[in-house]
């Protein structure tokens, strides 16, 4: 007894007491279980209108998957931190209480970039590169590379270049 509606081309246009009225009709239901789709990890970043150096634009420097290191800093994007919403950073794969110390890390940096007079602060694109060359090599310790279609690895996005994390 379950009923599929596409509320892209039928929009709901309210909740009544006994169930959902869409622009095609009125649906007597139970319960209502959306399946929404997100893109995990890299969503949100992506669609911030915001450029790094020389004007590059994030979803361009990611256009072949997501580099960053430790899950919060970015090359070609000083002064960037991703607190608790890098694609490979383990605040998103863990408890959040994890993003504590990646504020901690990020302020000591800002600190010592500071007590040099230095203006910037950034990883290389080596940095980048290791750090996702050692996330890539975790993966086979877990169950996500079993995995044949999973959000967790960005395959509910058309045209999402596979990563081990997306």
């Amino acid at each position: 007894n379950v009923t599929l509606v596409d509320v892209a081309s039928a929009p709901i246009v309210e909740v009544t007491e006994d169930g959902v009225r869409t622009v095609d009709g009125e649906y007597e239901l139970d319960m209502i279980i959306t399946a929404l789709g997100f893109d995990a990890f890299t969503g949100a970043q992506l669609a911030l209108p915001m450029s790094g150096r020389c004007g590059v634009r994030l979803a361009d420097s990611w256009a072949d998957g997501p580099l960053d290191y430790l899950g919060m800093a970015i090359h070609d994007f000083p002064n960037y931190f991703q607190i608790g919403v890098g694609p490979s950073a383990a605040s998103q794969h863990n408890n959040a209480p994890l993003s504590e110390r990646q504020i901690d890390f990020a302020a000591a940096a800002i600190q010592t970039v500071l007590d040099r007079g230095a203006a910037t602060v950034e990883p290389s694109a080596e940095a980048d590169a290791q750090w996702k060359v050692l996330c890539d090599g975790l993966i086979p310790f877990t169950l996500l590379h079993l995995a044949k279609s999973t959000w967790f690895l960005g395959h509910n996005i058309d045209g999402k270049p596979p990563a081990a994390y997306a």
